[in-house]
């Protein structure tokens, strides 16, 4: 084999490395602008509730409908976030936690954040 063929299939093996990697960064990326907009959205929903139980002066959150409506959009982009996290821990190859998300070695039978017991162990 020739310097040249050696040096071009070394540089081909870098090229597609490299690729990889902004591929990689790049899918990382749009999660993570994802995961923004689903934190900005639940912030909303949660200033929308303060301003209706301020301005309504309302003494129970469950009795009205307009907040109970609220909370469920809320529970889905917790849910949303949730996932989120879990997606860039997967791409940046973590261990997560398989309820709330936090990073945990890939040895922990419980999560040392919301001590629940991981699925792989049970």
């Amino acid at each position: 084999m020739s310097t040249i063929t050696t040096i071009r299939k070394a540089g081909l093996r870098i090229g597609r490395k490299t690729v990889a990697g902004t591929l990689r960064m790049a899918h990382l990326g749009k999660l993570t602008i994802d995961l923004n907009v689903a934190k900005a959205e639940q912030k909303r929903l949660f200033k929308e509730i303060g301003e209706h139980v301020h301005i309504g002066r309302i003494d129970s959150v469950q009795a009205s409908p307009k907040v109970k409506g609220l909370l469920d959009k809320i529970a889905i982009c917790d849910a949303k976030i949730r996932k989120l996290i879990k997606k860039i821990n997967d791409v940046k190859q973590v261990n997560s936690c398989d309820y709330c998300s936090a990073v945990i070695d890939g040895d922990a039978k419980y999560c040392p954040k919301c001590s629940r017991p991981q699925k792989r162990y049970l």
